[in-house]
């Protein structure tokens, strides 16, 4: 069941890739506030909408962003997280030696569950779990970056490329802020990695070699009493390197409205050179919520019950036009200032004009709603009646056509050319006979 729940899981992602909203334009509306990070990429996720976009398909450095693919490579090899367990190995710890790096104070002959070490990795961000994790599954870190590649593949991440588990600098470790969307939402897909990634807190316990801690995350957006801290934010993961900037991957929710924010590339210091003494990929992910949350909602564009359309119709028993209604209502996502009078109605019939009979609730077109040229929602249009056809209407129009084509009416000449010759013709012997019978008759005798 969990092969079968998994792919069901890769063909949803999959399918969601090539219909992907990430090729179309972001929203013609822009923030109030400039976003400062490098690539950015906000996702209504209820509609696979992208509401803003910079620079989302340049290749861009993750940093710990990384650790969503292994956390997703981790929850697809190992079936029981709490029964499967890893030890530190010495090469695993001591390579990030000296490199200042993110950790959850794991230390060689550490031995956790896997599931432990998952919260390890991605609450704290502890690069040394990510380490681990890689070691053991691989077998070897080397071999568990091939299925980190491999699963990038498999998900259609076609500017990605890693190079470790943890997102340290290499100039081979990429990726842009679409394929990161589309990562993150597969992630999102898995209950346990969704549990863990929006959790603030986590008691990694006791070993034999170290004593139990707090683990507390890296997202300060969900930590209250924090001056970034929203309560509609709900994970994912954050980053920073000196290559890569200041990053970060969230989800939230309000109001019934879900969207995935992407932050890549957030500056450390401004354009003088002085630090700005904040997180800045924070401070773009909230600036970019909140003013989505204001400026874009549901908008009602169709009701079944109220709106209707008329169209021309050919054949029909006493009438020329048919009432049309919408099959299903219709709901687009949309800028909140955008008037009636904005979007462009635009009819697809079956037939223009439509050709009588026609039964009620016959599906016989759609009409589409446009924004500033691109399509916002379309929706199938039924007749709302039925009508019958006037047969000799349709009769004398068929013959009409019929008689259109010049060669139709060559023939028809010839024809009548025929008939007319074979008529005079019949008509001249048919005079001669009556000659020729007078003729006899005088010269006959007495």
């Amino acid at each position: 069941m969990r092969k079968i729940a998994l792919f069901l899981s890769t063909l949803l992602v999959v399918l969601w890739i090539g219909t992907s909203p990430l090729e179309v334009s972001a929203s013609s509306q822009q923030p109030d506030e400039e976003v400062l990070a490098e690539s950015a990429l906000l996702i209504n996720t209820d509609t696979h909408q992208v509401v803003y976009a910079i620079n989302s398909q340049e290749r861009m450095y993750p940093a710990s962003i990384t650790k969503i693919m292994t956390a997703v490579v981790l929850l697809e090899s190992v079936e029981d997280l709490d029964a499967t367990t890893a030890t530190a190995s010495p090469a695993a710890i001591d390579v990030l030696e000296g490199t200042d790096s993110s950790v959850a104070g794991i230390q060689a002959g550490d031995t956790f569950t896997m599931r432990q070490l998952l919260y390890a990795m991605m609450i704290p961000s502890g690069n040394d779990a990510a380490n681990v994790i890689a070691d053991a599954l691989g077998p070897g870190i080397p071999a568990f970056v091939e299925k980190m590649n491999a699963k990038a593949q498999e998900l259609g991440l076609k500017n990605t490329h890693f190079a470790n588990a943890h997102g340290l600098f290499d100039e081979q470790h990429y990726t842009t802020a679409e394929d990161i969307a589309v990562l993150a939402q597969y992630a999102m897909e898995n209950d346990t990695f969704q549990e863990v990634v929006t959790q603030t807190e986590y008691l990694l316990p006791a070993t034999e070699v170290s004593e139990a801690r707090l683990l507390t995350t890296t997202n300060q957006m969900m930590q209250a009493g924090s001056v970034y801290y929203r309560d509609y934010v709900h994970g994912i993961k954050t980053g920073y390197l000196p290559e890569a900037g200041r990053c970060v991957v969230s989800t939230a929710s309000q109001d019934g409205y879900n969207y995935l924010c992407v932050v890549l590339g957030a500056p450390t210091d401004d354009a003088s050179g002085e630090s700005y003494g904040y997180n800045m990929a924070f401070f773009d992910t909230i600036h970019l919520y909140d003013w989505a949350f204001e400026n874009f909602a549901n908008v009602t564009l169709l009701q079944p019950e109220t709106d209707t359309f008329q169209a021309a119709l050919e054949y029909g028993r006493n009438q020329d036009t048919i009432q049309l209604v919408p099959q299903e209502g219709l709901t687009a996502f949309l800028p909140t200032d955008v008037a009636e009078e904005d979007l462009e109605q635009i009819l697809h019939l079956s037939q223009d004009p439509l050709v009588a009979p026609i039964q009620a609730g016959d599906v016989v077109g759609s009409i589409e709603f446009r924004l500033d040229g691109e399509s916002v929602g379309q929706v199938s249009l039924v007749a709302a009646e039925g009508v019958e056809r006037d047969q000799w209407a349709y009769f004398a129009d068929r013959v009409q056509q019929a008689l259109e084509p010049l060669w139709v009416k060559v023939v028809l000449v010839l024809v009548v050319l025929l008939l007319v010759t074979g008529l005079a013709m019949a008509f001249r012997n048919r005079i001669k006979k009556r000659k020729r019978s007078r003729s006899s008759s005088r010269r006959r005798p007495l």
